[in-house]
């Protein structure tokens, strides 16, 4: 949905992220930012805590994990 918040959580595997549609923006305790667009990759080592929101059209992903 657009501008949908997902709030800090982390993962016991690594995470890997492909944009499809829209955009979103993810964020690391460190304060990184990380802005993903249509085609964009984004790799999550396990145990990385992180939260997202979704741009204003929403965002679309295809998640893998290793």
């Amino acid at each position: 949905m657009p501008d949908e918040t997902y709030d800090w959580h982390g993962h016991g595997y690594h995470k890997i992220l492909f944009c499809l549609s829209g955009s979103v923006m993810f964020q690391d305790r460190e304060g990184m930012n990380y802005r993903l667009e249509v085609g964009d990759r984004l790799d999550i080592e396990a145990g990385t805590e992180h939260r997202a929101v979704a741009g204003p059209e929403g965002v679309e992903c295809m998640e893998s994990f290793k």
